[in-house]
């Protein structure tokens, strides 16, 4: 049996992004990529692509997976001001404030992790940033755009070929990586989570964020 994980990034009309990996160990193999519309179209997707007999450990959704109960979230701030430091001059729009998200992310994504967690009964799931993800990999800088950063600089851990991937793709391919991060407990990554403060989560729905963030840095 081997283990799977799943990357997803919720979006409009043909712009959720959905991908499928398989750990190696040591690397996290793209099996399979795409995007479709909607969060049952994308469980059904990956649902027909895995390999048999394989255990989904785990899956990344780049979309806000609980609230604050006072609108803004505290570890949202922290990666704000992580990615700024970094040297994003416009790292509000990369992590955005939940009260700010238009519908296709902040209620598909909910409704994601909802169907993963009926379908997947021992899914572990952690939302996800791949922008964010790509300044605090120090892949995205000031003279990047990381809108165009491909996967080339993870190649050491992600084996795809990244080739003719739209964004929605990449952005479902750095979700699966972050959920397979989550798995491995990989150096400098830690959940961001506990950190959060009168957190409220959706019911029946087991929430991390898992970020490379050092433990020194606070909120």
């Amino acid at each position: 049996m081997s283990d799977v994980v799943l990357g997803f990034d919720p979006g409009g009309q043909n712009k959720f992004g959905w991908a499928l990996g398989e750990d190696l160990g040591k690397q996290l193999r793209m099996l399979a990529t795409g995007v479709v519309s909607d969060a049952q179209e994308a469980v059904a997707t990956v649902s027909r692509h895995l390999p048999p007999k394989a255990r989904v450990a785990a899956a990344g959704i780049d979309a806000p997976l609980f609230w604050g109960a006072a609108g803004n979230r505290c570890v949202d701030k922290l990666i704000r001001r992580a990615v700024a430091e970094r040297g994003h001059a416009h790292a509000s729009g990369t992590v955005q404030a939940v009260n700010s998200l238009r519908g296709a992310c902040l209620v598909q994504g909910v409704l994601l992790a909802k169907l993963l967690t009926e379908r997947f009964l021992d899914t572990s799931i952690t939302e996800a940033h791949p922008k964010a993800l790509l300044w605090l990999l120090k892949h995205a800088t000031s003279t990047s755009d990381p809108t165009e950063a491909g996967l080339q600089p993870l190649s050491s851990v992600i084996e795809i070929d990244g080739k003719g991937l739209s964004e929605h793709q990449r952005d479902a391919v750095l979700a699966a990586f972050a959920a397979w991060s989550m798995c491995k407990r990989l150096p400098g990554w830690r959940d961001l989570f506990p950190d959060e403060r009168e957190a409220v989560r959706p019911l029946g729905i087991r929430v991390s964020y898992w970020m490379p963030l050092p433990q020194k840095v606070r909120t």
